[in-house]
């Protein structure tokens, strides 16, 4: 029996392109398979911070000040993207009330049947420190609820001590562990007394039909190729520019964390939504990319793309890229368009394998929580 059970996700979506479409994609997914899922409104970048920085970061004073400086030269940059993705998940994202501090989240928490914590670096301790507990659902109080996880990532090797304690002390109320990384089953495991699952980022939940849905155009004139960058990248930004100038197509730089320029860029230094984003991806003539969630639409919509993977963060783009046998993608070559259909030949089949495998995990909660409340 499966009724329309109320789901509270939580994690980390308000402040980059990747982090929104994985919340927005896990909420749409669950409510496809019969949820009524929302996402929690837990304002941690304002809670106990500095320009957004933890308080408690300040018993380390020179990078701590070092952070809080490059904050402040970046101020005005992320005030315009927090803006944008903030209307962005007032429009798109389903959420509960809005919480602005950890302490009001813990003296009246949402009320949900089941709990689910992920993806992005949910479980990183260094990220947002403020609010790794709340990601460990420590708020929830005990009851006839399901706690579990969904494709959360740790993004680190190891942790500390006391990061262990937290969640030895946590994860052992949780029903159900799922995690994106393989890597984090061999710091997690000794900590619990469950099975740890692997499932993979959200966004590749939804086909390219229900994320075309989403899409937004990005008024161009004429065919242009989309770079985003998630790491420096000098040989991409000159493949880009000499790309474009060989086919006479325009450039649509998609601003991020990386500063760099580029000619005949049609949106200037403004942040498109999410919505163009992807959009954005859909109609390019090409992409050039070292973002993992900028690859995953790349996959999506079958683009020619050049793809590199980057210095840091390379294992999750390269797994990616390997589990779709996309090898060509990673080639210093340009993708023919007579090509397209044999490089992206596999990554239809391992998506929809992927999205089985979460269905019949994110549906196992109800029968759990069914057998809670016959208990």
């Amino acid at each position: 029996m499966f009724f329309m059970n109320k789901v509270c996700v939580v994690t980390l979506f308000k402040h980059n392109y990747g982090a929104f479409l994985q919340a927005y994609a896990l909420q749409r997914f669950l409510e496809s398979i019969g949820y009524e899922a929302k996402v929690l409104d837990y304002d941690y970048y304002n809670d106990r911070t500095i320009l957004g920085i933890y308080i408690g970061r300040i018993k380390t004073p020179i990078p701590f000040a070092k952070m809080i400086i490059n904050r402040m030269l970046r101020s005005k940059v992320i005030r315009k993207r927090d803006a944008v993705l903030e209307e962005c998940a007032n429009k798109k994202i389903k959420q509960t009330e809005h919480y602005h501090s950890y302490r009001s989240l813990m003296k009246n928490p949402p009320k949900a049947d089941i709990f689910i914590v992920g993806s992005d670096q949910v479980w990183n301790p260094g990220l947002s420190e403020q609010g790794f507990m709340s990601r460990l659902l420590e708020f929830v109080p005990n009851g006839k609820h399901v706690l579990s996880s969904y494709a959360a990532s740790m993004g680190v090797k190891s942790v500390s001590e006391d990061a262990k304690n937290a969640f030895r002390n946590n994860l052992r109320r949780f029903d159900c562990i799922s995690v994106r990384e393989a890597d984090s089953i061999s710091l997690l495991s000794p900590l619990v007394n469950i099975d740890i699952d692997v499932h993979r980022d959200p966004s590749l939940l939804l086909d390219a039909a229900q994320w075309s849905e989403f899409c937004e155009t990005i008024p161009a004139k004429k065919p242009y190729v989309f770079i985003y960058l998630a790491q420096k990248s000098p040989e991409l930004v000159s493949f880009a520019e000499e790309i474009a100038k060989k086919n006479d197509w325009d450039i649509v730089k998609c601003p991020g964390n990386v500063s760099y320029t580029v000619s005949n860029n049609i949106i200037g230094e403004r942040f498109i939504t999410p919505m163009e984003f992807v959009g954005g991806i859909r109609d390019a003539a090409y992409v050039v990319t070292n973002s993992f969630h900028c690859l995953v639409f790349t996959i999506h919509f079958k683009k020619k793309a050049y793809v590199i993977l980057p210095p840091k963060g390379a294992s999750r783009l390269g797994e990616l890229v390997s589990n779709m046998k996309l090898f060509r993608l990673t080639e210093r070559s340009i993708i023919k368009d007579e090509e397209i259909d044999q490089i992206y030949e596999n990554a239809d089949a391992f998506m929809a394998k992927e999205r089985q495998h979460a269905k019949e995990y994110l549906q196992h909660l109800n029968d759990i929580l069914l057998l809670k409340l016959d208990d």
